[in-house]
Formats: C-alpha cells, structure tokens, sequence
C-alpha cells in the first residue's frame, strides 16, 4: 500500500474554553476525493484549514508528502 498524500492523526483542537475537534483523523491518498459532513460549527472547515496548514491543531499529528499537495485547493 501506498503512504497517504495527507494525514491527520488524532487531532484536538478547542476555541474560547469549548473542544471542537478531539480526535479527528482524516487520510488522503492519490487519486481519491473526500467529503465532510456535518452540522454547522461542528469543525469541517477548521479540520480542513488544519490539513493546508493554514491553522495548528492543539494536538495530534498532520504529515503531508513533499511536494504532494502543490497545486491542490483544499476548499472550506
């Protein structure tokens, strides 16, 4: 089997005292698609921005494939 491109792994993070991910973990291999869902302020687009890099998580790991995701849009 081949290493995932992206990998989130037990990922916490809490905003103002309230724990919004805790947990979490997403992969992310060549060629496949993924989709969130979930009800509104449950954590999709902060898991996401988690994934770009744009934003730390508490806890966990996040381990991208060199190179793998330039030229990728991960959309919130």
């Amino acid at each position: 089997a081949r290493a995932p491109l992206l990998q989130l792994t037990d990922i916490s993070l809490t905003f103002g005292g309230r724990p919004l991910l805790n947990g979490a973990s997403l992969s992310a291999g060549t060629g496949e698609r993924i989709c969130l869902v979930g009800r509104n302020g449950s954590g999709k687009s902060t898991l996401l921005k988690i994934a770009a890099g744009d934003i730390e998580a508490d806890g966990g790991t996040r381990f991208v494939q060199p190179g793998s995701l330039s030229g990728i849009c991960l959309k919130a």
